[in-house]
Parts: C-alpha cells; sequence; structure tokens
C-alpha cells in the first residue's frame, strides 16, 4: 500500500501557499489600479493642453485687436493734430493786421472809413 501522508503535514505549506498567493492578488490589484490612474493622465493632459492653446489663441486675438485699436487710435491723434494746427494757423491768420474787426466799436470805425473813403471817390 502507499504510505498516506498525514494531513496535518502538509497544512503549513498549504497555509504559507495561500497567504503569499492573498498577497500576491492585492500586489496584482493594486498594480491594476496603478495602470488605470496612469492610463487616464494622458486624457487629462491632453485637456489641459487643448484649454491651454485655446487661451493663448485667444488671448492673441485680443493682444491682435488691442494693437490694431492704438494704431487706429495714433492715426486720429495724427489727423487732429494737424487739424488743431491748420486752425490755429487759420486763427492767427485771422486775428493778424488787416483783418476785420471783432468788435462793434471797430466795425463802427471802419464803417464810417469806408463811407468817408466812398464818398471821396464820388
Amino acid at each position: 500500500m502507499v504510505a498516506e501522508l498525514p494531513l496535518d503535514a502538509g497544512k503549513p505549506a498549504l497555509e504559507a501557499a495561500q497567504g503569499t498567493l492573498r498577497a500576491t492578488t492585492e500586489a496584482f490589484r493594486t498594480a491594476e489600479e496603478a495602470v488605470k490612474q496612469a492610463r487616464l493622465k494622458p486624457f487629462a493632459a491632453d485637456k489641459a493642453l487643448a484649454t491651454a492653446r485655446d487661451r493663448v489663441e485667444t488671448l492673441g486675438r485680443d493682444q491682435a485687436r488691442r494693437e490694431a485699436r492704438a494704431q487706429t487710435l495714433d492715426e486720429t491723434l495724427e489727423r487732429l493734430g494737424a487739424e488743431h494746427d491748420a486752425a490755429q494757423a487759420a486763427l492767427t491768420e485771422a486775428t493778424t493786421e488787416g483783418a476785420p474787426s471783432q468788435t462793434l466799436d471797430e466795425l463802427r470805425i471802419e464803417l464810417a472809413e469806408a463811407r468817408a473813403a466812398a464818398e471821396a471817390a464820388r
């Protein structure tokens, strides 16, 4: 007959193997969870990158719009400056000698002089 092994003789080895199996199973689950988390990271990074690119494009468009507005304002200032200079020159020319008088008394004197000159010319 075959020699029978006592059941208790293999029990410690069985318990050790089951403990190792539990520890290995837990390590495997932990590794699977780490892999799962690692696989999600590229999606989050891609989303953050797309958001950042959109923001950069928006800021670039805003900057271009501001620069165009600044250029328009500079051109307007130049035009208004030229118009101011022309108006100042016209005012200076209008107030020089030979220009019509601005007050009522001066206009009366000029009128009297013009009438006297007209009488003398007749």
